[in-house]
């Protein structure tokens, strides 16, 4: 991010463009801060993304929601991925 002169901040509106994809049921953006990861979740559907978060420790609502761990990145995909099943 920082080699390609990116803000974090400039990522805040890309979970919204993700999830509009006619294939995506579900979208993750995950974003690495000081602390760990910082997850945004958005679904459509049936997919309750917000037990995800809740389940995490975070909150939101059914098809927008997000959480903040700490990390390896790939435990933070699992907890996702185990949310999912």
């Amino acid at each position: 991010m920082e080699t390609a002169g990116v803000d974090t901040s400039d990522l805040d509106g890309l979970i919204d463009d993700l999830r509009i994809a006619r294939e995506a049921g579900v979208a993750a953006l995950i974003k690495e801060v000081y602390d760990g990861f910082k997850v945004s979740l958005r679904s459509r559907g049936v997919v309750d993304v917000g037990a995800i978060a809740a389940a995490n420790g975070g909150g939101g609502h059914r098809n927008a929601a997000g959480f903040t761990v700490p990390g390896p990145l790939d435990a933070v995909v699992e907890r996702i991925r185990e949310g999912l099943r």
